[in-house]
């Protein structure tokens, strides 16, 4: 792995993480910048000059598997803004994420469709019409009690 001025590599997790968020932040032409600087997300000037800076505030990776993340998705690249997360977790943290609330629970759409044993397209489609998401949750529930009475 060839060294950089900084003495860490050029392919390690956290330099690649720091690499990644500047071009996603800076560089119009890169594939994510439309999610990224031109929503008006940016990068700390502490960082976006020096990696070092960005690897003593967020640490490195604990391991492997986490990523970098914002803890608010509509905030910058910046101290306080950032940790290391299971991939899995980040997906929670998405703006993308349609978060539903039934019986005092609040769950992401997916989640529910585990929940509820049912489908996420079939969640999709009741909420497109503009039905509210109780009315297709008592549905599947009452459809779920029926198959469980008819098989015990």
């Amino acid at each position: 792995m060839p060294a950089r001025k900084h003495g860490i590599g050029y392919e390690c997790k956290e330099y690649r993480a720091w690499r990644n968020i500047k071009t996603r932040c800076t560089l119009p032409s890169a594939y994510a910048y439309r999610w990224y600087g031109a929503r008006g997300i940016k990068i700390c000037d502490k960082w976006n000059k020096d990696f070092l800076a960005f690897l003593k505030d967020v640490g490195p990776a604990p391991a492997p598997e986490y990523t970098i993340d914002r803890i608010d998705s509509n905030g910058h690249y910046e101290p306080g803004n950032c940790r290391w997360i299971l991939a899995d977790e980040q997906k929670r943290n998405q703006t993308s994420n349609v978060i539903l609330e039934y019986k005092g629970e609040s769950h992401l759409q997916a989640e529910w469709a585990r929940i509820l044993n049912c489908t996420y397209t079939g969640i999709y489609s009741h909420l497109k019409r503009g039905k509210p998401f109780s009315e297709f949750a008592e549905k599947i529930e009452k459809r779920n009690a029926k198959r469980c009475a008819t098989v015990s």
